[in-house]
């Protein structure tokens, strides 16, 4: 079993608290490999030193940063691709980075090789062009944050006039709206370049700068009428405001006039300070804004007053198929607290919304089936993430289900949330 330790000015280092953190393998149970379990000194070790090396950073050309990532990526991707017929070393090479990046993450080794590496070194070459397309900085931002930011040059040469953009997080909701709104244009491109290439095997969801619901709509518009995306995907809340709250609405009214589709993740969970060991905030925390949400949104007559809007909510609703009867019950007995905004009850709102699969567990799975009903439970996979399923559509295939109640869990109810025809992928 091999122990991880923190990167820190050049040096592998252990964590100042000593401990370290288990990694289970999902198929096994197994420990594959420990994690340190750092405190605010290696935090503040870190930053520190990523701030030596941004100035460093700075000194250099952009010829000279290009150069840098490009060499990177090639003995990346020289690495990953090594065969049989290659040396022993790139042989050895290519096996031992597969490895560490399995470590690191938990997923297999051949598909730690076949993909992440690969998609790593397409990363790095995309940043070494963009190095000498534009000017860059990296800088502390306040709280835990650390940004990394492209600036536009216009002409090429010319230095813009000094704006704060978003480091790449999975929404950057906390960035300056603008910024936001152009990391959303770039993710979006090249999202809709990938469907383009690939077109029967991706469907793509854009990004969408909540924060600004004004850009949020003009990008929406964008990814549906030309790009051609089939949705977005957006988090749990924006900046601690619910999914309910009125600055939401109008892009949530966007998405049901366009047809748009709505993908829920959670992200940045409550209670983060009490949910630092054990993983907490993946086991609990995301079951728990998931559901935060999906009251919000009854609560809130977000689906009274958009009917037609196509919402679907990651990990299969978090932990609101296991809490509804106290939700409904707490809307019957307190309709002074809970049926403010809507008269419709939380169970008679069931099936105006979908959830996906990714359950892990077969009696969950059924009760979500009988709760929402197979039409709004679709086939999940939360890949490539530790957490997801290994084997897509096992758990689905594991309860022995009719077969047009087994095809909406592994196609239909997908389809017709997407708004997409069968067809298409035949």
């Amino acid at each position: 079993m091999e122990r991880l330790s923190n990167y820190i000015d050049g040096q592998l280092t252990p964590p100042g608290s000593g401990r370290y953190l288990d990694n289970f393998e999902p198929a096994t149970g197994q420990v594959y490999s420990q994690t340190p379990d750092s405190g605010d000194d290696d935090l503040t070790a870190a930053v520190a030193a990523a701030e030596r090396a941004a100035d460093a950073w700075r000194a250099t050309s952009s010829e000279e940063r290009a150069g840098f990532l490009h060499r990177i990526a090639y003995l990346a991707n020289a690495n990953a691709n090594a065969n049989a017929n290659a040396n022993a070393n790139a042989n050895a090479n290519a096996d031992a980075l597969a490895r560490a990046e399995s470590v690191d993450s938990g997923k297999p080794i051949s598909l730690a090789g076949r993909l992440d590496i690969p998609r790593a070194s397409a990363n790095l070459q995309f940043f070494a062009a963009a190095a000498t397309q534009f000017f860059s900085e990296a800088h502390p931002m306040a709280g835990d944050a650390f940004n990394y930011t492209l600036r536009d040059a216009p002409g090429g040469m010319q230095r813009p006039r000094c704006r704060r953009a978003g480091a790449v997080d999975r929404f950057s909701y906390w960035a300056e709206p603008k910024d936001a709104h152009d990391l959303s244009r770039l993710l979006n491109d090249h999202i809709a370049g990938v469907v383009t290439d690939h077109p029967r095997r991706f469907v793509g969801l854009g990004t969408v700068p909540m924060q600004d619901p004004d850009l949020a709509v003009q990008e929406l518009e964008r990814c549906v009428t030309t790009l051609g995306l089939a949705g977005i995907q957006i988090g749990t809340h924006v900046n601690g405001k619910n999914l309910d709250d009125e600055r939401v609405f109008p892009v949530l009214e966007a998405a049901e006039a366009l047809g748009a589709a709505v993908f829920v993740h959670p992200w940045d969970m409550l209670a983060r300070d009490r949910m630092s060991r054990y993983w907490l905030s993946w086991l609990v925390g995301m079951p728990a804004e998931t559901a935060l949400a999906i009251c919000s949104m009854l609560f809130g007559g977000v689906f009274d007053r958009l009917p037609r809007l196509r919402v679907a909510f990651a990990h299969g609703g978090g932990a609101f198929p296991g809490t509804v009867g106290r939700i409904e019950h707490g809307f019957q007995v307190r309709p002074d607290l809970c049926a403010v905004e809507t008269k419709t009850s939380p169970r008679d709102q069931l099936g105006r919304f979908y959830v996906d699969a990714l359950v892990h567990d077969e009696v969950a799975l059924r009760h979500l089936i009988d709760l929402v009903g197979a039409g709004r439970v679709a086939l999940g996979t939360d890949y490539p993430f530790p957490l997801g399923e290994l084997s897509p559509g096992a758990l689905i295939e594991s309860l022995g289900l009719e077969a047009s109640t087994r095809e909406r869990l592994l196609a239909g109810s997908a389809l017709e949330w997407l708004n997409l025809e069968p067809g298409r992928f035949a």
